[in-house]
């Protein structure tokens, strides 16, 4: 921090973002698949100042301009535990892809697991699945196959009375 001022300062303004989107959606039960994609950037500048770039690969695509929701913190927790379950370095970066489609939300990311295994993702997607099954009655798929985790998340529609 006493090297690079400017970077402590934009590290330090991320920090409060991600505090302040939790602070926020906290009392909230969906948002917009939008707000929740874009609270991503101030956590991965976070970590990719920790893990240089080149450590963790992100890449977005909207296959849909959706009006979808989803529960606040489900890619944060995510990308957390895809990053807590990795061993991650410029030469073995962790790719971490999110596809929103029309109903759904696709993550996949790298898997290249440390050598001391955490139970924290099991009970985390088991906390998210039921999380949504208050919903939804889709299932959230979870998959390890081939060195990647493919996780698949329903989007979910509001109805307003």
């Amino acid at each position: 921090m006493h090297r690079d001022n400017k970077l402590a300062d934009d590290l330090i303004g991320d920090l409060a973002k991600v505090y302040r989107f939790t602070l926020d959606k906290k009392d909230m039960d969906l948002i917009p698949i939008m707000e929740e994609t874009e609270s991503l950037e101030p956590i991965l500048n976070l970590f990719k100042a920790k893990y240089k770039e080149e450590g963790i690969k992100y890449s977005i695509n909207y296959s849909s301009d959706s009006n979808k929701y989803v529960i606040p913190g489900t890619m944060q927790l995510l990308l957390e535990n895809a990053i807590f379950q990795n061993i991650i370095s410029a030469s073995i970066p962790l790719f971490f892809e999110v596809e929103i489609k029309e109903n759904e939300l696709k993550i996949k990311y790298s898997l290249n697991k440390k050598l001391r295994n955490s139970h924290r993702l099991e009970e985390q997607i088991s906390k998210l699945k039921k999380a949504y099954r208050f919903y939804t009655n889709q299932q959230i798929d979870f998959e390890e196959k081939d060195r990647f985790v493919f996780i698949n998340i329903p989007l979910l529609d509001l109805e307003e009375e």
